[in-house]
This record gives structure tokens, C-alpha cells and sequence, in this order.
């Protein structure tokens, strides 16, 4: 299935990528004291792949909280994208509150979309934040975060830094529910003209520690961002606001993020085996290695990749959950994955019914997940529970929906995101499943398959931050097909007939 989600998930980021913090130059009371400049709101046109996709607002405003002073920023996106011809409009918002020499006391992530809501809130309590989601609420331990860091790039101008010179800094990312550290650095100084009078333009590189992503900003001598971009794939750009929130465009995320090999492959349901030339990826450990993904070196960031379909027997039942530790991250819920919530729970009991071994409840799982939701394209960030309230979603709803209900049963799963190949000659971005059963099993609920086939390029597996790192490589690969093969006719490993 062709989905934008994995794009979509890269979107909502902006906020956090795009405001990058420091502990340095000031102290919080010169800072606060000197915010006058910054108060007020700004409008950013919002671009992938330099092609516009929407529109952002930058605000920063006293406030009183709680019968406190305080400061609020907010950070608002407003989408509009076409998948496949079908339009969809979709909101984030962040929000956060800070205290005069206290710093973050609380924050609120909001997204809008086809799904419906998705609201994270959270409250300062001791080391961490109570936060609150529409499935209960749990204390999360995150380090100090100060104003000082929220406004680290403008903070580093302002303070006179040269080039070269380096600060470091933490945030809490509520997505993740975790602090990330970050490294700021002024990359080079440049001289423009701008409405005739010469200005200083301030290239500073913010290095996401945790996340592997690395964004660019262009600050002017008065504290404007001109602009900031997460490498070649997102850009914000500073416009009025008319200019900004002018949605008379047409730009379709599938298609501008697909990528066509040199050659189509037949039957691509039915591949077991597929050899490639993959270019455009720095970094090889976005092509994590198994018995099913080998690769090897072909040049300067290009490599051999092949991928086999192994055949699977089933095991026999393990212990639920599972013993070993390293699982355990892949049996617990996560704000968008409630597998400790009653409906899902009950869900997956009547699913399995009195099957014990694990193999077979995973097929159950996924050919239910395949029956259950419609296929849609969406322009959302839905949970499980919505999913499975809405009975309608893309790639990753699918995925999310069946990780939900595996790891209420006690069998370990995790996402994995990556290409996959349809018929119409495209690799496009994708989202799957993996349970765990003696091995990592990959399966796709989207395709009805207990065993995906071969053209499920895996660049990732596991939590929101191993997708992140992704950011770096979409628009810039290229596939080389070398050669392919498919299962019989008659008849795939999942039984399925042709």
C-alpha cells in the first residue's frame, strides 16, 4: 500500500527540529528581560522537496499561568497535501509554558486530522512531567529545560559567537517523551543585502543527538529566522502572512517522495528473492543487516543489496511474555501504541480465541488487521485506539493496530519502515510489522502477509525516534534492480492463491 504516513510522522517533527536550544551567553534573567524584540507572531511557508505543503506560525507572548508570570511559545502547522488526488488537511500545535527562572513547567502537543484528535498534555511534577493522554497518565523523567534553550539559535547570535564555535543543550521532545540532547554550531557568516542595506546572515547547524537529524537555520543580526530546513526534505521559509497562508497548490507527498527503479519487477507480491543497487545512503546503518537483508559496499554511498524471504516454521509456544530482556521495550504501550488499553485487550483475546502457539496467533492477528480496516489514504498521526474505532487507515495504521493487539497478547513486535514496490513501478515509502517468534518475523497486514515478500526494503525498525532517522535519505535514493524471483504460481508461503 502506498502511504504517506512514514512523510506524515516527519512533518509533525517540524516544531521540535526547528527550534534549536543553547545554555550559554546569558543568564536567564538577561534573557528575559530582553525579550521584548521577540514578542509578537510569524509566518512561514512550510515546503517538501521545495515543493509547498503548507503554511507555520511562530508565536512567543506573556501569559499568566497558574497566577504566575510566565511565557508561552506556540508552534503551529497547517497541511494541506494530496495523496494519490486526494486532498487532506491536517494541524499540529505545540505549546509550551515557561517560568521566569524556573523554565518548562508544561507543554501541550495537539494534532488534527480525518482521525480526529491527538492531544499529549503535560504537567511538571519533581524530576519529570505527568503526562496525560487520552489513554491515562504516567510520570516521565526529563532534564531541566529552561526559555534560555528554547530560544538557543537566536541566543547564539545574539551573543556574538564566531564561526566554529560550539554550545550544547537539552529538550524535551513530547512525541518521543524524552529529553534530546542537541549541538549547536555557527557554520559560516555571509553578508547580504537586504532592501538595499547590508545585513549579517547567521548559518547555524543544530545536531539532534539522539535523533540523527541535523537542521540549518538562517538567522539575520535582528533575531529573524529567514529560514530553516531539516537537510534537502523540509524547509520552512519566512513569507508574510497572506503569502504564507496562500493554499492555491497542488503537491502530492506520495509521488514526490517515491522512487522509480530502472526496471519494473514482476509480480511483486509474489517476490521471495531481490538483489538491488541502492545509492543516495550515507550512512549504511540505515539498511539494518539480518539473515533476510544482506548488503555490501558498491562505491561512495551506494551498496549491493539482497533480500530473501525465509521460509518460517512455526515454533513452539515460548513464555508470555516474553523472557528475554532485550524484548521487553517491544511488549510495552506507548502513547500511540495502547496495548494495555481493556478494548484493545479484548480485542486480541477474541482474535486468538483458544490458539496457544504464537505463530498462528500473529497469523490471526494479521489476516483480522487486513479484513478489519479499510484501506485509506490518511493525513494523520492516529493511535491504535483510533484505528481501530475509525476501522479505517494506511500502512502505519495497520502496523500500529497490530503491534497494539501482539503485545497485549504478550508476543513482542515493533515497526519497521522502509520501501516497498507496488505494481505500478514505484518503491514508496511504507511501514510494517515484526513479531518476534524465536526470530524477528516480518509481516504486513496491509498485503494480508504473514511473511512479507521481498520488496519490503527495510530502512528501520523499532520506536518513533529510529524513523526520524530517515529524514536524511528521503529524495535522495536511487534503485537499481539486478535481479528477482518469485515464488511459484500456485501458490505464495503465506498459502495465498494467484
Amino acid at each position: 500500500m502506498k502511504s504517506a504516513r512514514s512523510i506524515i510522522f516527519l512533518l509533525l517533527f517540524l516544531p521540535s527540529f526547528l527550534s534549536n536550544p543553547p545554555r550559554s551567553f546569558s543568564t536567564e534573567a538577561d534573557i528575559e528581560a530582553d525579550l521584548e524584540a521577540l514578542f509578537g507572531q510569524h509566518y512561514y511557508g512550510v515546503y517538501l522537496l521545495k515543493n509547498k505543503v503548507g503554511y507555520a506560525r511562530s508565536l512567543l507572548e506573556r501569559t499568566d499561568w497558574r497566577g504566575e508570570e510566565a511565557f508561552r511559545v506556540d508552534f503551529h502547522i497547517h497541511y494541506q497535501l494530496s495523496l494519490l488526488g486526494e486532498a487532506q488537511k491536517m494541524t499540529s500545535e505545540e505549546e509550551r509554558i515557561y517560568l521566569p527562572q524556573k523554565g518548562l513547567a508544561a507543554f501541550k502537543s495537539r494534532t488534527d486530522s480525518v482521525m480526529g484528535r491527538v492531544t499529549l498534555e503535560g504537567i511538571r511534577e519533581g524530576n519529570g512531567f505527568r503526562v496525560t493522554t487520552a489513554a491515562g497518565s504516567k510520570l516521565v523523567e526529563a532534564e531541566p529545560e529552561t526559555l534560555r534553550d528554547y530560544l538557543a539559535d537566536l541566543i547564539l547570535v545574539k551573543g556574538g559567537a564566531g564561526v566554529g564555535e560550539e554550545i550544547r543543550s537539552v529538550q524535551f521532545q513530547p512525541a518521543l517523551l524524552k529529553s534530546v540532547h542537541i549541538v549547536h554550531s555557527i557554520q559560516k557568516i555571509e553578508k547580504r543585502f537586504l532592501a538595499g542595506i547590508p545585513i549579517d546572515i547567521y548559518h547555524i547547524r543544530s545536531d539532534f543527538q539522539e535523533l540523527g537529524v541535523t537542521t540549518v537555520s538562517l538567522i539575520d543580526e535582528n533575531l529573524h529566522t529567514l529560514e530553516a530546513s531539516v537537510g534537502n526534505l523540509l524547509t520552512i521559509r519566512e513569507e508574510g502572512e497572506e503569502e504564507a497562508k496562500n493554499l492555491d497548490y497542488s503537491s502530492d507527498v506520495l509521488i514526490l517522495t517515491a522512487v522509480t527503479p530502472d526496471r519494473p519487477i514482476p509480480h511483486p507480491r509474489r517476490v521471495r528473492s531481490l538483489s538491488l543497487k541502492i545509492k543516495g545512503l550515507e550512512n549504511p546503518v540505515l539498511l539494518p543487516l539480518s539473515s533476510r537483508q544482506r548488503l555490501e559496499p558498491a562505491g561512495p554511498e551506494s551498496y549491493y543489496l539482497k533480500i530473501e524471504r525465509q521460509d518460517y516454521q512455526p515454533a513452539e509456544p515460548f513464555p508470555k511474555p516474553a523472557p528475554e530482556e532485550k524484548l521487553q521495550p517491544y511488549l510495552q504501550p506507548t502513547v500511540f501504541i495502547q496495548s494495555d488499553h481493556p478494548d484493545i485487550q479484548k480485542r486480541a483475546r477474541l482474535i486468538a480465541g483458544d490458539e496457544e502457539n504464537p505463530y498462528y496467533i500473529v497469523e490471526k492477528l494479521v489476516h483480522w488487521v487486513y479484513g478489519y480496516l479499510d484501506k485509506s489514504f490518511l493525513a494523520a498521526l492516529p493511535t491504535a485506539l483510533d484505528i481501530l474505532e475509525k476501522k479505517s487507515g494506511d500502512c502505519k495504521a495497520h502496523s500500529i493496530l497490530f503491534i497494539a493487539l501482539s503485545r497485549s497478547l504478550g508476543i513482542p513486535a515493533r515497526r519497521a519502515t522502509g520501501l516497498v514496490y507496488t505494481p505500478d513501478g514505484k518503491f514508496y515509502y511504507h511501514q510494517w510489522a515484526e513479531a518476534y517468534l524465536g526470530r524477528w518475523l516480518p509481516v504486513d497486514p496491509v498485503f494480508d502477509q504473514v511473511n512479507a515478500d521481498a520488496t519490503h526494503i527495510k530502512l528501520s525498525h523499532g520506536d518513533l525516534i529510529e524513523q526520524i532517522k530517515l529524514i536524511g535519505i528521503i529524495g535522495n535514493i536511487s534503485i537499481r534492480v539486478l535481479e528477482s524471483e518469485t515464488e511459484t504460481e500456485e501458490s505464495d508461503s503465506n498459502g495465498h492463491r494467484f
